[in-house]
């Protein structure tokens, strides 16, 4: 494993030699790949697997972070025991032909995924081990969540749900905005009918009481931890009605 706080060299080769995580403290980035391009921002990272095609370009003044690459031979050794050890169906969607891992390819909220909250604390030092039993735990989270779409074809199913984490990240960025189905939809290019029912199949609740949900826990973060009134933490996380909001909370 090599960790590095500035852009190393391995990255600004065309094509990755290993499997690459990018965690972003402050600042933002765009990753261009064969397949997609990737927005890094703050408090998110991004997993990219060996032998993709990496452009890499950062979209503000300064970026704080670290790069860490991992030996393709370890992370093969370690997937493999560790699949043993926790056997399920999810391993059948996360192994190319040759059985070795490819992870869903995207960015994540550090946040809500085992493998960000422990880059979130523990990024200047860190343990190889755990950190791989951390990006175990999040592929499979994520796959398990992929498994729920009803696409039968694995290829269609990876990009259906980096189309519906555009969305959801769009949400976790914007908390503060007037969303709604058609604005969420589109992020996600999807038909608003299907984008309702693929992102409730792969997150258990429909777009809007994710929304919802994510508004009132980032509502009692502030209570809990900032100086804000009342009125001003309804602002910030898009409920105007103090009212209604003190309501919703309150049933929640």
């Amino acid at each position: 494993m090599l960790i590095s706080h500035t852009s190393p060299e391995w990255v600004q080769k065309p094509q990755l030699s290993g499997y690459v995580l990018r965690y972003l403290r402050n600042g933002a980035e765009k990753f261009r790949t064969q397949d997609n391009i990737f927005t890094l921002e703050a408090g998110q990272f991004l997993i990219l697997n060996p032998g993709t095609q990496l452009q890499y370009s950062p979209l503000s003044e300064k970026q704080d972070g670290i790069w860490i690459w991992l030996e393709p031979r370890m992370v093969y050794q370690q997937f493999t025991n560790w699949s043993t050890q926790y056997a399920g169906n999810w391993q059948t969607l996360v192994t190319d032909q040759k059985g070795a891992p490819q992870w869903c390819e995207h960015t994540y909220a550090a946040e809500h995924t085992p493998l960000g909250q422990f880059l979130n604390t523990n990024d200047h030092q860190l343990d190889g081990e755990i950190l791989l039993e951390k990006l175990f735990s999040t592929q499979r989270m994520v796959f398990e969540q992929m498994a729920q779409l009803t696409s039968a074809k694995l290829s269609t199913k990876m990009e259906l749900f980096r189309r519906l984490c555009q969305a959801r990240n769009y949400i976790h960025h914007n908390l503060d905005a007037a969303l709604d189905l058609d604005t969420l939809a589109q992020v996600a290019c999807l038909s608003k009918f299907h984008f309702i029912r693929l992102f409730k199949e792969a997150f258990g609740q429909t777009p809007r009481q994710y929304l919802i949900a994510h508004r009132l826990e980032h509502a009692r973060s502030l209570l809990l931890n900032s100086s804000k009134t009342f009125h001003e933490i309804c602002q910030e996380v898009g409920l105007k009605d103090s009212s209604s909001f003190g309501r919703l909370f309150k049933r929640n």
